[in-house]
């Protein structure tokens, strides 16, 4: 479940991203998050984390950055073992159709479209609290 206590990734290239996700977690209640500029950055600690015994519990990752995209990020995490199963949402500024299919057929969580409110995060961070609360029970 995703909660107070839940570790929390949040990946992108821009610090305004990731300093108004931050800000919209903390008004939740969510404070134990860190960040990670690009896709190699983000791996790098999802797989220190994991070796540590301190795994994070969803991460928000942003889909068009350097070295390593998002897209490329969340293929390489579901087709781990460690991460096969780790709530992964999209968020990015790529919101046609075709595009959210393509995360979704993937194995991303779920996808929010920039720019993010604090209704729409909570209305997300619900409907992945219900899904995994089913697989869960």
């Amino acid at each position: 479940m995703i909660n107070a206590q839940t570790k929390v990734l949040v990946v992108d290239d821009f610090d305004l991203v990731r300093t108004m996700l931050r800000r919209l977690l903390g008004d939740l209640g969510i404070n134990n998050i860190e960040d990670a500029r690009d896709g190699e950055e983000a791996l790098e600690k999802l797989r220190s984390a994991e070796a540590a015994g301190s795994p994070y519990g969803i991460v928000f990752l942003d889909w068009n950055m350097p070295k390593k995209n998002g897209y490329d990020v969340l293929k390489e995490c579901r087709e781990s073992k460690e991460f096969g199963k780790l709530p992964i949402v999209m968020v990015t500024a790529e919101g046609e159709r075709k595009d959210v299919l393509k995360a979704l057929t993937s194995g991303a969580t779920d996808y929010i479209v920039k720019p993010c409110s604090a209704p729409i995060l909570t209305a997300k961070l619900k409907s992945i609290n219900d899904v995994l609360a089913r697989k869960a029970g």
